[in-house]
């Protein structure tokens, strides 16, 4: 088992499965939730714990999305809103924090015709040429421009 995916808590897993498979039409093949949490529970690779203490990121990034979850709350309680708004909203930023923590990572790569995936276009600073490339420079190996979008991106933008 990846080290990617050992960062993942077992039902983030099976969503994530299940989402691929959903998308591959291969849904008949799949098996049972209570059948994948099993195989899981029995897998012989452990689940990384410490991941937030090495990757900071990743910390900060759980606080932001529970700074959005009382968020939430708080509209719900001071302004109102009805339920549904508040599980239809949970439910997209519940994808959106899935998406983040293990799809992306398996989208970026140094060249990318979709700006969100492109490690070149995000480590580029607009401000200062000597810390920016274009992705259309002849001088990359691999020369490309950003006309594409990732409608998964798109939803957690």
């Amino acid at each position: 088992i990846s080290n990617s995916l050992r960062l993942q808590r077992a039902s983030e897993i099976i969503f994530m499965f299940t989402r691929i498979m959903t998308d591959k039409g291969l849904e008949k093949l799949m098996f049972s939730s209570s059948t994948m949490f099993k195989i899981l529970s029995y897998c012989s690779a452990t689940q990384r714990k410490a991941s937030v203490c090495v990757d900071y990121y990743y910390g900060e990034a759980e606080l932001g999305f529970e700074d959005l979850e009382r968020g939430i709350d708080f509209v719900l309680q001071n302004h109102g809103g009805s339920k549904g708004w508040k599980d239809a909203t949970t439910a997209k930023m519940k994808e959106a924090r899935f998406y983040l923590k293990g799809d992306f990572r398996l989208h970026t790569k140094n060249g990318s015709r979709v700006a969100d995936h492109c490690l070149i276009h995000a480590l580029s600073d607009p401000n200062d040429a000597q810390f920016s490339l274009q992705c259309d420079s002849p001088t990359l190996p691999n020369p490309h421009k950003h006309d594409l979008k990732c409608g998964r991106c798109e939803i957690v933008k």
